[in-house]
Formats: structure tokens, C-alpha cells, sequence
């Protein structure tokens, strides 16, 4: 049992830059306010520039990119897209019930401050004003960068998927659409709903590792 979960969490350089993000990331809520993170990056960050590029970047925590990874995952093992869609279903539980249920009151930084404390407004964006914990799209890049953390065994590949997840949790911020708080637990969740299911893969052994190509017997020559 212990060798299983050294092999999947502290051998992995993606879970240990995440566990590194969670302990160190606990600093700010000691030093700084719900909102300091998020005026800060608004006002000596934010410009137009980047509200184009976090604009589209944001997207990779869109729940239907999540959906697509697991269709084209089909094609390649029916197994693992059987694992990542368990994910996503866990992801999806836990953000439905903490937004709709137990923080439905939660307002977003558009809602929790006035207008005058912005110094950086993109008149283009829609701004939503409730459901701000946690952040979904920040849940939904760290299940996707955990799994396919497990996928893919290059250190490389591995750093960069934590880079990714990370990027999508700090466009948010930068996209007024969280608060610091809402991304770190984001992250977390999103992390500790993926690693059970990865740990416990053997439940998923009934399940063909093939996929449709092999199925198929697609590009066959």
C-alpha cells in the first residue's frame, strides 16, 4: 500500500509541484485579504494584451474541452476514458453541490467590490457575479493535468501539465472571475477527486484497455 502510493503521488512531478502549490499556497491567506490578489494582478497586470490571450487560455477549463478529452480518449483505451470520465463526474458532483448548495451566496469579485476599485475593466468580457467557490475551471484543468499526469511518464510532460493547470487557475483571477481562495481549493479538489480514482485502477480492469481504432481495426494497412 505504501510503495502504491509513493509510486502515485511522490514519484509523479506533476503531484509533487501540486503538493508544493497547496502547503506554500496556504501563505497568502495568512498575509493578505479575500481580495488583495486579485486587485493587485488587476492593477499592475491586467492589460489588453492579455485579457485576449486569458481570454482563449481559460477555455482549457471548459467543461466540453474535459468532455472532448474523453472522446478522443475512447479511441486509444476505453479503460482510461472510463477513469477520466469517473473524474469528471466526481468534478462535476462536488462543483455543482459547493456552488448551488453550500456557497450559492458566494459572490464574485464584480460582485463583492465596487466598480471604482478596478483600475483594469475589459468592457467586452461578461462578468458573472455568484458562484465564485470554487472555481470549476481550475477543478476541471487539475482533474485533466492529474490523469494525464499518469499517462504520460516524461518528467517534461509532467512539469508542464502542472504549468498549464496553474496557468488556467491564475486566469481566472485575472479574468475577475474568482477570487484566490475559490482557485486554490479549485485546484485541490480537483487534484484529491483524481488521485483516488488513479490509485484504485484496478476496479477498472474489466473495462478493455483497447480502443476504437483497435476495435475497429482503423489505419490498419
Amino acid at each position: 500500500m505504501l510503495a502504491q502510493i509513493k509510486h502515485v503521488v511522490f514519484k509523479n512531478e506533476f503531484s509533487v509541484a501540486s503538493i508544493l502549490f497547496f502547503v506554500c499556497g496556504i501563505v497568502p491567506f495568512l498575509f493578505f485579504s479575500k481580495g488583495d490578489i486579485v486587485l493587485f494582478i488587476n492593477t499592475h497586470i491586467a492589460n489588453s494584451v492579455l485579457d485576449h490571450f486569458f481570454f482563449y487560455y481559460t477555455i482549457i477549463g471548459d467543461g466540453y474541452v474535459f468532455g472532448l478529452a474523453i472522446i478522443l480518449l475512447l479511441f486509444f483505451s476505453y479503460r482510461q476514458a472510463a477513469q477520466l470520465c469517473c473524474i469528471g463526474f466526481l468534478i462535476l458532483l462536488v462543483s455543482v453541490l459547493f456552488k448551488q448548495v453550500f456557497f450559492n451566496d458566494a459572490l464574485r469579485p464584480v460582485a463583492y467590490f465596487s466598480a471604482d476599485f478596478f483600475s483594469h475593466i475589459n468592457q467586452d468580457f461578461y462578468y458573472e457575479r455568484k458562484f465564485s467557490f470554487p472555481s470549476g475551471h481550475t477543478m476541471s484543468a487539475f482533474g485533466l493535468a492529474t490523469f494525464f499526469s499518469y499517462i504520460f511518464t516524461q518528467r517534461y510532460i509532467r512539469i508542464g501539465l502542472f504549468i498549464i493547470a496553474f496557468g488556467v487557475a491564475f486566469s481566472r483571477m485575472y479574468l475577475l472571475k474568482h477570487f484566490y481562495v475559490d482557485i486554490y481549493f479549485g485546484a485541490l479538489f480537483g487534484f484529491l477527486l483524481s488521485v483516488p480514482v488513479l490509485f484504485f485502477s484496478s476496479f477498472f480492469n474489466r473495462i478493455p484497455e483497447k480502443g476504437l481504432f483497435q476495435t475497429f481495426n482503423l489505419f490498419k494497412s
